[in-house]
């Protein structure tokens, strides 16, 4: 079976294709193996359909499985980019076959004449050279003297070179072909395709010397934890106050937790006729010394069951404390009451979402947990320092939640600046804390409402 036909006529499933392809990668390795004795190459290119001899491999497995699933290029019966010549006995075809592909293929008989001639001439050159071997030693010797003339290196690069270039160029006529979008105006198709190409890439340039815009920094960019941002001072306040602070972060620290709980128990073992509400009040009276002592016993026993963030909350805070007239924290803008007297806008206000423990009225005994959202303003904010770690807290002053919040006909929560509740407890953590939407702050004289009302 001839190279065209089992090349391109039958299925690549049949033992005569893979027979035929195996020979084809035979050659191209003693190519490559010759090539690389002269330092020449190191790769084959792939005949394939797709890679058109314009790509490279290493591996002799890839151009297999590229020969089997795409097959060979058209046309390429004479493999003179893998070592074989023009007229390699290889690619020489016999009279039967060549009568054989008369049937299929038309042809010329003035080309296939002139082809018999040149093979004719060819064989008579052959037989020449082997009987008569002194004419192959006269054209060495002639050879050599042309060496004075051109250098053989110079010949090998300029064939190089035009190799070279005529594979680039068959490449970027594949890189225009791939811009045609309208068969009926393929010139006109390549040209846009063309210049759509460049003003990107010149654009891209451009632009990549220039700061971009980007998205608008947020001012609270870095504050999302909790930053001081106005008024920074140091302030003192009554031991009581100050205390009472202290307790309200104890309170709210997961490894105190079984610290308030032995502690509640002792209090409620030493006095059990006492009502819930006595207890609690004594609890939270009595806490912050006990809970000293009581940490400190067991540190100087036995230091390494102590963890230092329980060592300097048993210390206390610093005195005096570190305050702002404003904060920024979970994305939010927040100022104490006297910096917002300064402003045009509203940041003072603030609504926690809290669960609290009631005392039912007669019977103090009993209680019960209720979860409710509770509206104040900042009048101040004060940053306690633990030695290795800072708590911030807004020290408020809430309103009646009672009688001083109440929800109108639209929807709006109404705010009484009359009426103000929970004294005894006005710290919240700065983190904690958020700004309401359709909230309406209001003062209120004896018959009617009157004053600034403004959104926050």
């Amino acid at each position: 079976m001839d190279r065209h036909t089992w090349m391109y006529k039958i299925s690549r499933a049949t033992q005569e294709n893979i027979d035929g392809v195996e020979k084809f990668i035979q050659c191209a390795e003693e190519n490559l193996k010759k090539k690389k004795e002269h330092g020449k190459e190191d790769r084959i290119t792939c005949p394939c359909h797709d890679c058109y001899n314009l790509k490279k491999y290493s591996s002799v497995a890839t151009i297999r499985e590229h020969l089997f699933r795409r097959g060979f290029m058209a046309g390429y019966t004479k493999w003179i980019w893998h070592g074989e010549g023009i007229h390699s006995e290889k690619t020489r075809t016999s009279d039967g076959n060549r009568r054989s592909n008369e049937d299929s293929m038309p042809t010329n008989k003035e080309d296939d004449a002139e082809n018999d001639k040149i093979n004719e001439m060819i064989e008579d050159v052959e037989d020449l050279l082997v009987h008569q071997p002194k004419i192959l030693e006269n054209l060495v010797d002639d050879s050599k003297k042309l060496l004075k003339v051109i250098n053989p290196m110079t010949l090998d690069k300029l064939q190089a070179d035009i190799i070279e270039t005529l594979c680039e160029f068959e490449i970027f006529l594949c890189i225009l072909k791939a811009y045609v979008r309208n068969r009926r105006l393929p010139e006109a198709s390549i040209v846009e395709g063309y210049s759509i190409e460049e003003t990107i890439e010149f654009c891209t340039d451009y632009l990549a010397s220039v700061d971009p815009v980007g998205i608008p920094r947020s001012r609270h960019e870095g504050r999302l934890e909790g930053q001081g941002t106005l008024g920074h001072k140091m302030i003192s306040h009554s031991t009581e106050i100050c205390e009472r602070a202290h307790l309200f972060v104890l309170q709210h620290m997961t490894e105190v937790n079984h610290y308030l709980q032995e502690h509640r128990g002792l209090i409620r073992q030493m006095h059990p006729s006492k009502s819930g509400k006595w207890i609690t009040n004594e609890h939270n009276r009595t806490f912050v010394k006990w809970f000293k002592d009581r940490v400190m016993s067991q540190y100087s026993e036995s230091p390494t069951t102590i963890s230092n963030t329980l060592k300097w909350l048993a210390y206390g805070p610093d005195i005096p404390v570190t305050s702002y007239e404003g904060y920024d924290v979970n994305g939010y803008t927040f100022y104490t009451q006297c910096q917002d007297n300064k402003s045009t806008v509203q940041n003072s206000g603030v609504c926690v979402e809290a669960s609290s423990t009631e005392f039912d009225r007669g019977k103090s005994i009993t209680s019960r947990d209720i979860k409710k959202s509770y509206y104040g303003v900042i009048e101040e904010i004060w940053e306690l320092d633990y030695k290795d770690f800072k708590v911030t807290l807004f020290r408020c002053k809430w309103f009646d939640d009672g009688r001083g919040v109440r929800v109108d006909e639209s929807g709006f929560t109404l705010v009484d600046f009359s009426r103000f509740g929970h004294v005894d407890d006005p710290f919240i953590f700065a983190t904690q804390v958020n700004q309401h939407a359709g909230v309406l702050y209001i003062s209120r004289t004896r018959r009617s409402f009157s004053g600034t009302i403004s959104f926050f």
